[in-house]
């Protein structure tokens, strides 16, 4: 088969045609694993998902799979050597992300590229996942002199089958999702076959994925990121760039939610988001399609987005910024830290940063909102009645539709040479859109509000 012609037919990069090919793939290697593995030992088991992880992996990236290898070798090493010392925790978080900035300065480009660094920054997050709960299990042991309760925690290191098993298995480890290796452990150690009961959840995220890849597809052809640096769309109408921004975004934004649906359609299949012995369910979603159509807040885009990622830095940077003594500037460290993450370009510092001061305006507003309807008995009736409640919602819905877009242009773009000059030519709508509301917020807490409330929510 010549993927080649393939991808010059439905005009597709053949990186990313080979990307969504081993997505698929994940679903056979599962159904294989629930019909024929499952009564298998630990290390069987391991050396399956190891194998099919590494021909996926050598499949998309030939010879630099030898990047991911390396570097869970060097990790395991170090753990192996002394997983409760501070030095080692520090090293496996320096190593791990060196590593894949170092990857980056070879590989990014202008524009987006499909290399080995995608499934390494999964990699990277999953190693430093292990170290810490493997530095916190030991620290919370000698505190206590017993074994702590924390699930996430670890005494010992895994076993090396388990660990690299962990960071290849097939249906997670190209875009994720993040997830503990406990959970990998405790799958492995299960016999139950239960293909037959999340076998309809499994082709329900595929149909979804299907759909979104479908819409990607056809709205890429129409509306290609490349316009919005044209002379014609920065010559338009304020009104007219504001809404092709949206649009694209719009669609742009749907890559990544197919990627993660068949991802979790893979993992659903694979059984190891299902505890069919304790009746448990892990949520391993990337994606919550429901609340990320229907929300009116940036932060429930937030909860419905990279879910995972997103629980990751919160247990992993936010919570450990806490000595910091404020909320705002751990949440501002926590996106620096997504920022390095996805590379040295600096579109991805200033969507990070626009999202910072999205959601810090979003929360003061929503905090003036109840406070007004708790002051206020009649603006409580008026905009809890049902027609104002609609009205709400539509312009919220707008002021997502349009401002999600705008601060995702320079992660699309990338480099400021592009960007800039469209945040110019709408006249960095959200940064004077984010002073108007903070405005509006200080006057209106000054000439409505209480002092004393005021004082104590601040």
């Amino acid at each position: 088969m010549d993927l080649s012609k393939i991808s010059s037919l439905i005009t597709a990069e053949l990186a990313g045609l080979k990307l969504i090919l081993s997505l698929f793939v994940a679903y056979p290697i599962s159904l294989v694993y629930q019909i024929f593995l499952t009564n298998s030992s630990v290390n069987l088991k391991c050396l399956y998902f190891i194998l099919t992880g590494f021909t996926i992996s050598y499949f998309n990236y030939g010879n630099n799979t030898i990047h991911l290898l390396i570097t869970i070798f060097v990790v395991y090493c170090a753990l192996k050597l002394n997983s409760r010392s501070v030095f080692i925790n520090t090293f496996n978080f320096i190593f791990t992300l060196a590593y894949l900035l170092i990857g980056y300065l070879y590989t990014q480009t202008s524009v987006y590229a499909f290399s080995w660094t995608i499934p390494h920054c999964v990699l990277t997050l999953r190693l430093i996942a292990i170290s810490f709960n493997l530095y916190d299990g030991n620290r919370c042991k000698s505190k206590n002199g017993k074994r702590c309760d924390h699930e996430d925690h670890l005494i010992e290191v895994p076993s090396f089958m388990e660990f690299f098993a962990h960071c290849l298995h097939p249906c997670s480890f190209l875009v994720g999702p993040q997830y503990e290796i406990h959970i990998f452990q405790k799958y492995v150690r299960r016999t139950d076959q239960v293909y037959s009961i999340v076998w309809k959840e499994s082709i329900g995220k595929f149909i979804a994925g299907a759909i979104y890849l479908t819409i990607f597809m056809v709205g890429n052809q129409k509306v290609k990121p490349d316009y919005l640096t044209t002379d014609t769309f920065l010559n338009s109408s304020f009104l007219f760039k504001m809404t092709v921004i949206a649009i694209i975004a719009k669609v742009q934004i749907m890559k990544y939610i197919f990627v993660w649906l068949f991802t979790e359609g893979g993992l659903i299949l694979s059984g190891i988001t299902y505890d069919k012995k304790n009746d448990k369910k892990y949520e391993l979603n990337n994606v919550d399609i429901v609340l990320y159509e229907s929300t009116d807040k940036f932060n429930g885009l937030i909860k419905s987005f990279n879910i995972q990622t997103n629980n990751w830095t919160a247990k992993y940077i936010y919570k450990r910024l806490k000595f910091l003594g404020s909320k705002p500037l751990s949440h501002l460290m926590s996106l620096t830290f997504l920022s390095i993450w996805h590379g040295h370009k600096s579109g991805y510092y200033a969507t990070f940063f626009m999202e910072f001061i999205t959601v810090i305006n979003e929360k003061e507003s929503s905090s003036t909102f109840r406070k007004l309807q708790s002051e206020y008995p009649l603006f409580r009736r008026i905009v809890n009645s049902v027609v104002i409640e609609q009205m709400i919602y539509f312009i919220l819905k707008m002021n997502i539709f349009y401002f999600l877009a705008y601060s995702y242009i320079p992660f699309l773009l990338l480099t400021h040479t592009k960007y800039l000059p469209i945040l110019k030519s709408t006249y960095f709508a959200l940064f004077v859109q984010a002073i108007m509301i903070f405005i509006v917020n200080k006057l209106i807490r000054f000439i409505f509000l209480k002092p004393s409330l005021s004082k104590k929510d601040n």
